[in-house]
């Protein structure tokens, strides 16, 4: 699900999206029911009337993970199987969008009237499941 608009000279967008269903074991009749979910914001504010167009905003992305190592109980692992792509988070796309919490400001702004600026820089955290 997705919410986003304009109020003005701020801009938000929210998402979220949940996972849910039965992991079943290769090898064994074993099953685990899944519960994940990952959300999504963007948040910011438009300078009004100005050359470039500025945004300047903060982007948030949560990750629910936890508990895939146990034998029992829900999985709460996040796994991305198509989308959301998290390479503006990891170019490398070495990090997976699972456990994860991310904090990033933004700002963008048109230099050109065919291309846009951007720069962000991402704080993450990743919780190690027990």
């Amino acid at each position: 699900m997705r919410w986003h608009g304009i109020a003005g000279p701020f801009e938000f967008s929210l998402g979220g999206i949940w996972q849910g269903g039965v992991f079943k074991y290769a090898k064994t009749n074993q099953s685990r029911n899944v519960n994940a979910y990952a959300l999504n914001t963007l948040v910011g504010y438009r300078i009004p009337h100005d050359r470039f167009h500025t945004f300047a905003g903060l982007q948030t992305d949560v990750y629910s993970g936890g508990n895939a190592r146990k034998t029992s109980g829900a999985i709460g692992t996040y796994i991305s199987p198509f989308n959301p792509q998290t390479n503006y988070l990891d170019t490398t796309t070495y990090m997976t969008g699972s456990n994860l919490i991310s904090v990033a400001p933004l700002i963008r702004c048109n230099i050109f009237q065919i291309s846009q600026l951007s720069g962000q820089v991402s704080a993450f955290l990743a919780l190690q499941p027990e």
